[in-house]
């Protein structure tokens, strides 16, 4: 009954950890620029599936990894082995939330078996839109 958190890694985890039910269960952590579904993240939200009903997507405005247009570098330096899924960078923080997710939720582990939700964290505003 606990949720798994992709992340960037900007994001400190107490910022919108008690938002996602941190009190509820238990909540797993998986952060790397971008907050992206590199293969090392897919790998660490499928070791946790046995414990977790959720996945929530978090990325932010003003993240350094925006100017990118895919996450080559991203998945290169991630790198965990076996075949790399298609994973392109969008343009856009809306838009990569989107793909994140679709990504995940196309992902054979993971997508069938739990909840999953995205969420922009609006530094500026200091809040978290859901879409």
């Amino acid at each position: 009954s606990g949720t798994a958190i992709l992340t960037c890694m900007d994001l400190a985890p107490d910022a919108f950890g008690h938002l996602f039910g941190m009190d509820e269960g238990p909540m797993f952590m998986v952060s790397n620029a971008g907050g992206v579904a590199t293969p090392g993240a897919l790998l660490s939200m499928t070791l946790a599936l046995g414990q977790v009903r959720r996945v929530v997507v978090v990325q932010h405005t003003d993240c350094a990894s925006l100017p990118f247009t895919d996450c080559a570098q991203l998945v290169a330096i991630d790198r965990v082995g076996g075949p790399e899924p298609d994973f392109h960078r969008a343009s856009g923080v809306l838009q990569t939330i989107r793909s994140t997710v679709a990504a995940i939720q196309q992902f054979p582990s993971i997508g069938n078996l739990v909840e999953i939700q995205g969420y922009l964290y609006d530094g500026g505003a200091t809040h978290l839109v859901c879409f």
